[in-house]
C-alpha cells in the first residue's frame, strides 16, 4: 500500500495531496519508532483510524437521511392517491427557515468573505461557509424526514378510519 502511496504522491490533486500527506503521516510514524517512541507512533495511527472511521459513519449517516426521505416521500404519495387526494408530497413546513441562527450565521460569514482582503484568510472563512451550509442542509433534511414520518402516520391513521 505505501508502494502505491507513493507512486500516487507525484500525481496532482486532491488524490496526490491525500497520498502526499499519508506518506508523510508514515515517515514521521518511522522515525518515531527508530528514536525509541513507538507508544507515540501507535497512538498515531491509532488516531488515523479512528478519524477514519468517524468519517465513514458521517457520510453513511448522510446518505442513509437522503434514502429515508425517498422512501418516505414514496410512502406519503402512495397514502395520498390510496386516499384519493392525488401524490402531492409538498409538505406545509418542509422545514424551510426552521433554523434562523443558522441562516444568520451563514449570512454573516458571507459577509465577511466579501469584504476579505486576504487570501488565506478570505479561503478560510470561505471553508468555515461551505461547512456551515452543508450542516445546516443536513439540519434542514433531518427535520424534513421527521415530518415525513409525522405524516405518513397521519395518513396511515385517517386510511384505517
Amino acid at each position: 500500500m505505501i508502494s502505491t502511496q507513493v507512486a500516487l504522491s507525484g500525481a496532482g490533486g486532491y488524490v496526490g495531496d491525500r497520498a502526499r500527506r499519508a506518506v508523510a503521516a508514515r515517515t514521521v510514524d518511522a522515525v518515531l519508532v527508530n528514536e525509541g517512541k513507538a507508544k507515540e507512533a501507535k497512538k498515531r495511527q491509532q488516531d488515523r483510524e479512528r478519524n477514519s472511521r468517524n468519517k465513514k459513519k458521517k457520510k453513511a449517516k448522510g446518505r442513509d437521511l437522503v434514502r429515508d426521505e425517498a422512501r418516505l416521500t414514496e410512502h406519503t404519495t402512495g397514502l395520498l392517491v390510496d386516499l384519493g387526494r392525488g401524490g402531492s408530497t409538498v409538505l406545509d413546513d418542509d422545514g424551510a427557515g426552521a433554523f434562523p441562527e443558522d441562516e444568520e450565521a451563514i449570512k454573516a460569514l458571507d459577509a465577511a468573505k466579501k469584504s476579505e482582503q486576504d487570501k488565506r484568510k478570505k479561503k478560510n472563512l470561505g471553508m468555515k461557509w461551505t461547512t456551515a451550509r452543508q450542516a445546516l442542509a443536513a439540519k434542514v433534511l433531518q427535520r424534513r424526514v421527521a415530518l415525513l414520518e409525522i405524516r405518513v402516520a397521519e395518513l396511515e391513521k385517517e386510511l384505517r378510519a
